[in-house]
């Protein structure tokens, strides 16, 4: 089922997007992805989890890990693009991980004056504070 929503891009501009049901988790409006970001140590089991699930590199380019990406897929890469270059100190944008409907990236830089790993997932947007 194909089905048609107003989406805000990150540069605030509004874009119609026809995609399939399952896509409705890999592009959220920005406000929201704000306010959801979850804030982990480092020195945690989960920050840990999500460091070394950020070690893996596929790709930086979308066209790395998927021979035709969809338009909602395609977005929301840029999307992450843009959150990488506001980021203080940015480095290493990669693709970490991917399946048909899914996938992540991570990078790191300085969050409030703190070195840290930037994962953003389908679901969520992460913050792992590596010395903590």
């Amino acid at each position: 089922m194909k089905e048609v929503i107003t989406i805000i891009s990150p540069s605030g501009d509004k874009v119609l997007v026809r995609f399939q049901h399952w896509a409705f988790t890999l592009i959220r409006e920005n406000k929201e992805r704000e306010d959801n970001i979850m804030i982990v140590k480092g020195s945690t089991k989960r920050g840990q989890e999500l460091i070394n699930r950020a070690s893996i590199n596929e790709g930086f380019y979308i066209s790395d890990v998927y021979d035709r990406a969809s338009n909602a897929k395609e977005e929301s890469w840029r999307w992450c693009i843009e959150k990488y270059h506001n980021t203080t100190y940015a480095h290493d944008f990669h693709i970490c991980s991917h399946n048909t409907f899914q996938y992540s990236v991570a990078w790191y830089g300085i969050h409030d004056g703190e070195e840290a790993l930037f994962l953003e997932t389908a679901n969520n947007s992460y913050i792992v504070l590596i010395n903590k």
